[in-house]
Formats: C-alpha cells, sequence, structure tokens
C-alpha cells in the first residue's frame, strides 16, 4: 500500500506514506502538530478508512467496575448507543473513549450470548437437530476475553476476568486479587490499545499513534504495536515517536525523519543493508544532524564542553554545532562515507577536530578532506588562555584575588615541564605510526588471468609495504625525532611562549587544573561563564577560530546571536 499526501511542512511536495510509517524526532521537531494536520486531512486520500487516535504514554483513568448511575445511564441503555458513542470518540483521546469502549465489549457479549441462544432455539425445533445432533451451534468466544487473552500473552504473569453480575474487572498476579486501577502505567497502557483494536477496530482503519513508547519499555513498545499491527493487516499506521529503537523495527515501510525546520523533513530509505549498529547510530544522531540546514560536526558528547564552546564561538543562528564522538566519527560524517550517506544533501556539513599529538602529515591530510584542525591541543586550550581567565575571573567575582597573567603562565609552563616526556612520547608515536595494508586495484586485477600474476602483484605490494616500515622505523630517525620533539618544548617553556604551549598541553587536563583560579568548577563551568561573560572579539584567536569555521560554509553575511535583532 502506498499513497501520497501534501501538507503545511512540504507545501506543493507530498509525503509518501505506506502501510506502516514512522515520523522521528527529537522534542519540539512539531511531530504532535504534523500528526494532527494528517489526522484532519487523511479522508481525503483514504475516504474508505476510519481514524482511530491513540497517545500514547499519557496518566490514564483505569476503570475496576462497569456499573453505571444515574448520570450516565441514559448513555448506555442499548448495545448500538454504546457503540456509537465509542465510534464518535475514536478520533479523540484514548482517555476519553476507554469507559465507551470497555460498555462496547460488555455489551457485545450480552448480545452474543442472546444471539446464540436463540440460534440454539432454532436449531432444537429444526430437522437439523434430529438428523446432525452434534451439530449444536457453537457459543461465540466472549469479546472481554480475546482482550484478556491478547493482555496475558504480553503480561503472563497476569489474568484478567470480567464478572458480569458484578459488573466488576479483576486481575489476579501471584494469588493476589486486585482492581485494574491497581496496574502500573505501563500495564494501563496497554490494556488500554488492546481494548481498542483487539476487538472494535475495523480493518480498515488509520491509527495514528503519537508516542507510543511512552510509560513502556523498548522491547514491550515493539512487541505490543508489531502485534497489533499483526492483528489489522489491512489497517494504516503512522506513528511519530523519538525512540530509535521503534524507528528500527524491521516492519516499518516508510521512515521520516523531523527536524525543528518548518520544511526539514528527510525520508530514509533503503536502510536494510546496514547492520543494526550502523542503523541505530544513524538514526541516533540523525535527528540533530539535520537540525539546520549548516552543521558544523565537533567532538564531544551531546552537554560536553565542545558543545558549550563552540555555541559560543559560532554565535551564528545559521549554523548548529553538534556533537558526534571522536575525530573519526566528524570526518566520516563530514564526508558522508558509508551510513552518513544518508544525511540529506541540503544540509551542508562541515567539521572540526581537536589538534591533540596529530603529525603534521595527519593534519594536512585531515585539512584535505574538508575538516578543520584547531591550531591549539583542543578546544578546552583556547580558554587556558591568561587573559581569558583574568576575564572570566574578574566577572564571576568569587575568587580572593584575581590572579595576574604571569601566574597562570607559569602553572601552564609548569604543567607542560611535568608532562614532558609523555608529550613527547605521544608526539614521535604519532609521527611514526605507519597505515599499511596489501592490495591490487581493481583496475589491475582486471587486466590478469593467473594465479603467477596475481602472486607477483601481491609480493611486490608486501615489499613496497616493508620497504616504507623499513625507513619510517630506523633508529636514527627515531631518536633524532625525540630529539627535535624535547627541544621544540623545552624551547616553548623557556620562551613561555604561550601559543606554543597550547599547542603541545593536553587542554582538558590543565583547563581542570586552572578553572578555579578563574572562580569556576570545572571546564564546562569556564566554558559557560565565557559564553556568559566574554565578547569574542576581545581575544584574536578565537576571532581566527571563527573566522576559519564560517570559511567552510555559506554564510552571506555573519550576524551574531543577539546582534541585529
Amino acid at each position: 500500500m502506498e499513497f501520497e499526501i501534501k501538507t503545511s511542512r512540504t507545501g506543493e511536495k507530498p509525503i509518501k506514506l505506506g502501510r506502516i510509517n514512522v515520523f522521528l524526532g527529537a522534542n519540539g521537531t512539531g511531530k504532535s502538530k504534523l500528526l494532527e494536520e494528517l489526522k484532519g486531512t487523511i479522508d481525503q486520500v483514504l475516504p474508505d478508512h476510519k481514524v482511530l487516535n491513540i497517545e500514547g504514554g499519557r496518566a490514564l483513568k483505569m476503570f475496576d467496575s462497569l456499573e453505571l448511575d444515574r448520570n450516565n445511564y441514559n448513555n448506555y441503555k442499548t448495545y448500538e448507543q454504546t457503540y456509537q458513542g465509542y465510534q464518535s470518540k475514536r478520533s479523540g483521546t484514548l482517555q476519553s473513549r476507554l469507559f465507551d469502549g470497555l460498555k462496547t465489549l460488555e455489551q457485545l457479549a450480552e448480545s452474543a450470548k442472546i444471539e446464540h441462544s436463540d440460534a440454539v432455539t432454532r436449531w432444537l425445533a429444526s430437522e437439523a437437530a434430529k438428523t446432525d445432533p452434534e451439530n449444536v451451534p457453537r457459543r461465540p468466544v466472549d469479546p472481554m476475553s480475546r482482550v484478556f487473552e491478547s493482555f496475558s500473552d504480553i503480561f503472563p504473569a497476569i489474568s484478567l476476568r470480567f464478572y458480569p453480575s458484578e459488573r466488576r474487572l479483576r486481575c489476579t498476579k501471584n494469588g493476589s486479587r486486585y482492581g485494574p486501577t491497581s496496574l502500573s502505567e505501563g500495564e494501563k497502557q496497554v490494556f488500554s490499545v488492546l481494548v481498542d483494536v483487539v476487538e472494535l477496530a475495523d480493518q480498515k482503519t488509520v491509527l495514528f499513534v503519537d508516542e507510543p513508547e511512552l510509560n513502556l519499555h523498548p522491547s514491550l513498545a515493539n512487541s505490543l504495536w508489531s502485534s497489533v499491527e499483526s492483528l489489522l493487516p489491512e489497517a494504516v499506521f503512522i506513528y511519530a515517536t523519538h525512540s530509535v529503537s521503534f524507528a528500527m523495527r524491521e516492519a516499518v515501510e516508510r521512515l521520516l525523519v523531523l527536524s525543528d525546520s518548518d520544511d526539514n523533513i528527510q525520508e530514509l530509505d533503503n536502510l536494510a543493508d546496514l547492520s543494526s549498529k550502523d542503523k541505530k547510530e544513524l538514526l541516533g544522531n540523525i535527528t540533530s544532524l539535520i537540525a539546520s540546514k549548516m552543521t558544523l560536526l565537533v567532538e564531544g558528547e551531546d552537554e560536553s564542553f565542545d558543545s558549550i564552546f563552540y555555541n559560543w564561538v559560532i554565535g551564528d543562528s545559521q549554523i548548529s554545532p553538534t556533537a558526534v564522538g571522536g575525530c573519526e566519527d566528524v570526518l566520516a560524517i563530514a564526508e558522508r562515507s558509508g551510513k552518513w550517506s544518508y544525511i540529506s544533501p541540503n544540509v551542508t556539513l562541515s567539521g572540526i577536530v581537536d589538534r591533540d599529538y596529530k603529525s603534521q602529515k595527519d593534519i594536512q591530510n585531515i585539512e584535505d578532506r574538508g575538516v578543520v584542525v584547531l591550531d591549539v591541543h583542543e578546544a578546552e586550550s583556547y580558554l587556558c588562555c591568561p587573559q581569558v581567565l583574568i576575564a572570566i575571573a574578574k566577572a564571576v567575582g568569587t575568587t580572593p584575588a584575581v590572579p595576574t597573567a604571569d601566574e597562570i603562565l607559569q602553572v601552564i609552563c609548569n604543567f607542560v615541564e611535568g608532562m614532558r616526556l609523555k608529550i613527547v612520547a605521544r608526539r614521535v608515536a604519532a609521527q611514526l605510526s605507519v597505515r599499511i595494508g596489501v592490495s591490487v586495484p581493481s583496475k589491475t586485477l582486471n587486466r590478469i588471468s593467473t594465479n603467477e600474476q596475481l602472486k607477483t602483484l601481491l609480493m611486490e605490494d608486501v615489499r613496497q609495504q616493508k620497504e616504507r616500515v623499513s625507513e619510517t622505523y630506523q633508529e636514527q630517525l627515531v631518536s633524532g625525532l625525540i630529539d627535535s620533539e624535547a627541544k621544540a618544548l623545552q624551547g616553548a617553556v623557556e620562551g613561555r611562549d604561550v601559543s606554543a604551549l597550547l599547542a603541545l598541553a593536553p587542554g582538558k587536563e590543565l583547563l581542570g587544573l586552572l578553572a578555579s583560579r578563574a572562580g569556576c568548577v570545572d571546564a564546562n563551568s569556564v566554558a559557560r561563564a565565557a559564553r556568559h561573560h566574554l565578547s569574542l572579539d576581545d581575544y584574536p584567536s578565537l576571532q581566527a577560530l571563527r573566522a576559519k569555521i564560517l570559511s567552510a560554509f555559506p554564510v552571506e553575511e555573519f550576524v551574531p546571536k543577539g546582534e541585529g535583532d
């Protein structure tokens, strides 16, 4: 099944939908609003389908008794009246029709009993009772019992039963009896959904389900809705969720990712070729990656220093910094390699990575691939600058005395000197890293036809690889590298060269050491203080960083946040 439907978010370009559809997006991306719009127009596309709305995970009022009182008696006089009232509420909330659904099942069971009794009476009076006495009309299965059985399939430890004479619902678990009002929120949610669909849903129904995973363990949510989908093979399901696990289910035919940009809906297809791990990683990141038409990929985690820092440095509403992990993650996403090829081409991606202990050759290779490399060791290093820390200390005002530039510089020098061997070792190791791999180009393979030719080609490549390793690991070369790095480090310390020192020293550890001198608890609080109190224009190194980042994006005119409004 496939159909198209237009929305205000996509204008004249319709959204393509199938039988099982998932809109995946973070909070604030307009999932619920889009569902409401689709619900209001679906009858134009599927006029023979009825609408059923199910809101996920809301606090549900459950019922232990189906007894009527004088206030509601007139609403449930007959099965037809009850069922009509229930049907009128199917496009509303699940809570608003739960009692109606239960009453419908109760009265449907009573009607079925009466019909069965009448059928038996007619049969007894017929010739068939004499000629075929074993073929007595069978009593139909109680529709409420079907719901209870489906519930027990999901929660085997709990059995449900309805007592018609008392009009009471009872649960039994481990010998204890209680009413459904004592079920957990997840159990209530499952029970309410099953009441709606097991017996009462039409096969030709469009189910709109908002956040089906709420109050449910991911595996339980997946199991519940997969079961419901199998119960209604002709129905259409339109889900809105921020659960990657739910969106990854094999039954999903159309997966559309929403961002907080009104016109940014990206459909992902052909995901079957990806492994579960790759699919999970892709879907777990893609909502943030397409949140803006221009995304800066940075190292770290969502709430890490990098995210805070780069938001301050860019200060531009057009570009969204997104933390994606390590250096290799930044490179892979920026180049849209492998699974990242699914990211919409409408989103401009650029990345920035720490210098760390990278060799000049590695830095050049990264920059050739279109990713920016910091001029200092890592992002934290920029805030280790004495002028920055002094300004933060003055603005925060929580230190007994504002440190001087010389005091901060001396801490940096002592730190670098104390880590001298570690820094030299890692910088040398980075330069001595050799990536080898024996291979034969495909074009060359197409031109050969014998094992001997293949052996010749492979052995030649092996010889070349061995020569590379031999050249790199000559003792004299390694010794010279160690001496050269040690000399450069010592020169930076003796010359008190701040730029050189911040390129050498691990920034995370250094800023952690310096944070208290600026009146801050840790590196993240230093970054927040800088963003709140300082102007980037007062610091040339940070201005240069901003310019380098913006040069990678098609930004015609840079307007920092808060300016030009």
